[in-house]
């Protein structure tokens, strides 16, 4: 079955729990989604890709804006629902589904035999019989289950029942860095420095024991409500333990993250996952990506183009200190990146600091100015009250001299017309 044909199939597989969605909330006639589904067929038949079902329903006025957000959340919850009730996993009881991947669907579960909520990830059905996926999703379950670090998502248990291949891990109550950019946009750069200090240490603590992740990027990265950065999905991870899945030339990660070196199919070290980092370092601040197009052209981009601006077209300037550290992490040649990870983090602490302490000034500062705010309106308000005791003091005076006036004159006329 090739790409097109197995998205045909989600596609209509989609489709079909819209349509229960839609005939449930009657908004659309039967009648009427019947001629819709005819429609639909007739452009696939034609050779076209068919639409997806409330798009189409959309387009073609069937439906408004607020009932399409309304019928496309229900349709997510059936769909999480019915995937939720297909798992048997023996000692979980299955909540809901909360994400995916290429290899697995990430299920929400409660872990019986502990007493506590764990994410709980599935090997998909049409990956079951790959010989190799199944191995790298094991290879997954039995590397991270080994591993433990505050930057890493930790894995409890991994198991088989059936043909259902799983193993659940820490549920992380949060968000990826990738939602988070896309509801806040450039990040602070203390934030940005952050979160990049935190995922370069999962990489230096990874990296003594000779593991290159190979798909460093916000989607990866979770982020906890109180700060935490964790790096996961290790499904494309490199061991030099593990050769039999460590083929020359065989190309894995993500186009717009890759390193030069991965994208050309050629050995990878850390270096190869730094290199990734200080993509991701520039897209948190700069708001936007190095390099954009088609795969082949992103791809290209990363092995043979140039550097990425500092102050790109369309995205935010990236400060010049920073720069220069995001440059030594994408350079072409390997050899020119950091060779330490603790340099890179002492490099991004620094200015982290520096940042935080410019934070600080300006917040004293702005307190100084407020201060100093209140202080003169306090003088000001000393000034004014000063001027008024001043003008009641001159008012008491003029008022008394007129008293004695009037008494010394009253005394000549006496002592004139009796004296």
């Amino acid at each position: 079955m090739d790409h097109f044909e197995e998205e045909y199939d989600d596609i209509i597989a989609l489709n079909a729990e819209m349509t229960a969605v839609v005939l449930s909330s009657g908004l659309v006639e039967p009648e009427a989604l019947t001629r819709c589904h005819r429609e639909i067929e007739k452009l696939r038949m034609s050779g076209e890709k068919p639409p997806i079902l409330l798009k189409y329903l959309l387009e073609q006025g069937f439906i408004e804006d607020q009932q399409y957000g309304a019928l496309d959340k229900a349709t997510e919850r059936a769909v999480r629902e019915r995937e939720s009730s297909q798992f048997n996993l023996p000692g979980y009881k299955v909540i809901n589904r909360i994400g995916g991947g290429g290899l697995g669907t990430v299920v929400l579960a409660r872990q019986l035999s502990m007493k506590r909520v764990v994410a709980v990830k599935v090997l998909h059905d049409k990956w079951v019989k790959d010989a190799e996926l199944r191995s790298r999703f094991l290879l997954e379950a039995r590397v991270m289950g080994r591993l433990s670090h505050q930057n890493l998502i930790q894995v409890y248990d991994v198991g088989r029942e059936d043909s259902t291949y799983y193993f659940s891990m820490e549920y992380i109550d949060g968000s990826t860095l990738e939602k988070v950019m896309e509801d806040e946009g450039p990040l602070p750069l203390s934030k940005a420095l952050d979160i990049t200090i935190q995922v370069a240490r999962a990489l230096d603590y990874i990296a003594t024991f000779e593991i290159v992740h190979r798909d460093i990027k916000p989607a990866n990265i979770m982020m906890t409500n109180t700060g935490v950065a964790k790096l996961g999905d290790f499904g494309f991870l490199f061991s030099k333990h593990e050769a039999r899945l460590n083929k020359d030339g065989y190309v894995v990660g993500t186009p717009d993250y890759i390193s030069p070196e991965q994208a050309s199919g050629h050995k990878v070290d850390f270096r190869s996952d730094l290199y990734s980092l200080g993509v991701c370092l520039y897209q948190m601040i700069s708001g936007i990506l190095p390099y954009e197009g088609t795969v082949s052209t992103v791809m290209k981009q990363h092995v043979v183009g140039d550097l990425p601006e500092r102050i790109p077209d369309g995205g935010q300037e990236v400060p010049v200190e920073i720069y220069s550290i995001i440059i030594k992490l994408m350079v072409k040649d390997p050899d020119e990146r950091y060779s330490d990870i603790t340099e890179l983090i002492e490099d991004l602490d620094y200015f982290r600091s520096a940042e935080v302490m410019k934070k600080d000034r300006r917040n004293r500062d702005r307190a100084l100015d407020i201060k100093d705010f209140r202080v003169d309106n306090e003088m000001k308000d000393l000034k004014q009250e000063s001027r008024l005791l001043q003008l009641q003091l001159k008012r008491f005076l003029y008022l008394i001299i007129g008293l004695l006036v009037a008494m010394v004159l009253e005394t000549f006329f006496f002592l004139f017309m009796y004296g």
